[in-house]
């Protein structure tokens, strides 16, 4: 197939899994809220809603630059559970460019990929992208291995000038998916602000986007602790805020961290060997002279097609 072919039937298939009901889409969730991982019902259609909006005929032409490798190899693609399509874009990425895929899915997200792919390869390359143990990927590509990005340590820097909207966005990517994969686990504000704002926002984004079954009862040691120490905390629906020193923790557990000036926070984030972004408001964000992407409030899990790993495309081509 040509890269136009394998674009059409990448669009294709996602125009279908748009509609939840889809068979293919409604089963592999089905399995996904089985498997071991946090996912819930409305975290995997925000997902999933996500990607097959982005996967248009014009937009994969774009990101793809139109090109078409003359020597193919085989990529290997490792996932994880930090996102339910966590690989989707090097799989994605590798398979229109030409190259043969062999994909080691994570057991807590491993239908979703499975399903969509296998519904684009029903529309002419047969085997074209295989899924095989993780611990095989190296050894069936040549150690040829593409991962869809490195996540690093994210957080989140407030003034308390943030508006309702601005609140609303960090409280989704604070939580969505129980805070696991690239949102922040801290959030840095103002000596002396309180966090009333930010607690309504989680509780109001808990409305619509419920906590998965595990997490309170995950949150509870870390509760105790907290009220034995007699740290300052607050906990809701899903959700647990604690005022000590800024160490990222589980799952849907916030670290409220305070600075006495922006500079101070700007030195911090220099200092952390792994940082991947940081979430602010464009005022915030002018003030934080850092060299990482620095993303509004609300956009953390809705990045455009290679807006993540800007590098992706370039490196399938040149393999």
């Amino acid at each position: 197939m040509t890269l136009d072919e394998r674009i059409a039937a990448v669009a294709e298939v996602a125009r279908a899994w748009r509609d939840p009901d889809h068979p293919a889409r409604a089963e592999a969730v089905e399995a996904t809220l089985d498997a071991p991982n946090r996912f819930t019902e409305e975290g995997l259609a925000f997902a999933l809603n996500h990607r097959m909006h982005q996967a248009t005929e014009k937009t994969l032409q774009v990101w793809t630059g139109g090109q078409e490798i003359q020597h193919p190899v085989n990529v290997g693609v490792i996932c994880d559970d930090s996102d339910p399509l966590a690989g989707w874009e090097a799989v994605l990425g590798a398979y229109l460019l030409g190259h043969r895929v062999a994909v080691g899915l994570s057991r807590g997200s491993n239908r979703l990929l499975r399903a969509f792919f296998y519904g684009v390869m029903d529309r002419g390359e047969d085997g074209w992208i295989r899924f095989v143990p993780q611990h095989s990927v190296g050894e069936q590509t040549g150690a040829v291995i593409a991962k869809d990005n490195d996540e690093g340590l994210a957080i989140a820097v407030i003034d308390g000038r943030e508006d309702a909207e601005a609140l609303s966005g960090l409280a989704e990517d604070l939580l969505l998916h129980e805070g696991v994969g690239p949102g922040p686990r801290i959030v840095w504000a103002p000596a002396g602000l309180e966090p009333d704002a930010l607690l309504n926002a989680l509780a109001g984004f808990r409305e619509f986007f419920p906590p998965h079954p595990d997490t309170d009862g995950t949150l509870a040691l870390p509760t105790a602790f907290l009220a034995s120490a007699k740290q300052s905390h607050a906990t809701g629906p899903g959700f647990l805020v604690s005022k000590v020193e800024p160490e990222a923790q589980g799952a849907a557990h916030i670290r409220w961290s305070e600075y006495a000036t922006l500079d101070d926070v700007a030195d911090w984030l220099r200092a952390q060997p792994n940082l991947s972004l940081v979430v602010a408001t464009p005022e915030v964000a002018e003030q934080l002279d850092i060299d990482v992407p620095v993303i509004a409030p609300g956009d953390v899990h809705r990045p455009a097609l290679g807006e993540r790993n800007p590098d992706l495309i370039e490196y399938l081509a040149n393999l």
